[in-house]
């Protein structure tokens, strides 16, 4: 699930500075962010579907990871919306309330443990990018086109640096950010850092909008109609528990946040549970343990 890239969702959000020294337009980069985020441009604009291609490069400007983010205005929820993650064969969605991964073996429906659905969908956009500083000094911006490329550098605190040290930034290090943003939208961003006389690219993100909305959610709209009961004792509570209703054939897996729970399929919590064992089919009480 968003644990595959936990780094890039785990810092909290701040609103960058700006400092203008080069040439061309300044642009009001804080702002600028703002306005560009999921929810803003779903609430103060006829856009509802935002698709983001977030692509880690080696030092030669290769793709090695990337990682594609959609999200679109939920029918049935109140300022809220459904988000489809791609990784590889690897998917996850958020759709109208619930929550399901997919894989090769199957679809597995996730139980929310640590909150609620809309806490889960907003933790993929309430957060900035790792390699995003909180001061940027703008070095130039030029328009071409309609196009304006504006590009910037920073240097990362040392907890930020921390989070991207895998990256082989370090806290001296300065990284530079090129923007491309067009009506105020912004297309694409590229980062670099600079070590020395050497910039190294690092990533790029391309963000689309539209109108109107992809059909990335046909595999949870497939799944059956019959319900199968899945209840959650927790042993440690006095026994007190939760109930859960999942499609007929999920695997069943669990969303634990800051909780270290353990699930077991008997009440002496001796036999695990393993949620690829089997899809689901009938009935299922699992007790849970914190560990």
């Amino acid at each position: 699930m968003k644990k595959i890239l936990c780094f890039l969702l785990t810092l909290a959000l701040c609103v960058p500075m700006l400092v203008s020294c080069g040439g061309g337009a300044s642009i009001a980069i804080g702002a600028l962010r703002l306005d560009n985020e999921v929810v803003n441009l779903f609430k103060f604009t006829d856009i509802i579907a935002v698709s983001e291609t977030v692509t880690y490069t080696d030092g030669e400007g290769a793709p090695v990871f990337t990682a594609e983010y959609y999200y679109e205005e939920a029918e049935d929820l109140y300022e809220v919306y459904n988000v489809c993650e791609t990784i590889g064969d690897y998917r996850l969605y958020a759709y109208e309330g619930e929550v399901y991964t997919e894989t090769a073996e199957g679809v597995t429906a996730v139980l929310l443990l640590s909150g609620t659905y809309t806490d889960f969908v907003r933790s993929y956009t309430d957060a900035t990018f790792p390699l995003d500083g909180d001061v940027l000094i703008q070095r130039n911006a030029v328009t071409e086109d309609g196009v304006i490329t504006a590009q910037y550098e920073t240097t990362l605190t040392p907890q930020q640096a921390a989070r991207v040290a895998e990256l082989g930034v370090s806290v001296d290090d300065t990284v530079v950010t090129t923007y491309r943003v067009r009506d105020s939208l912004i297309e694409s961003v590229l980062y670099a850092v600079e070590k020395g006389d050497e910039t190294i690219p690092l990533a790029k993100r391309e963000i689309l909008t539209s109108t109107e909305k992809d059909d990335r959610f046909a595999s949870v709209r497939a799944l059956s109609d019959e319900t199968v009961g899945v209840d959650l004792v927790f042993v440690d509570s006095e026994n007190k528990g939760r109930h859960f209703d999942v499609p007929h054939g999920v695997y069943v897996g669990m969303e634990t946040g800051d909780y270290d729970y353990r699930f077991y399929r008997d009440a002496a919590c001796t036999v695990p549970y393993r949620f690829d064992e089997a899809p689901v089919t009938e009935a299922l009480t699992l007790y849970v343990k914190e560990a």
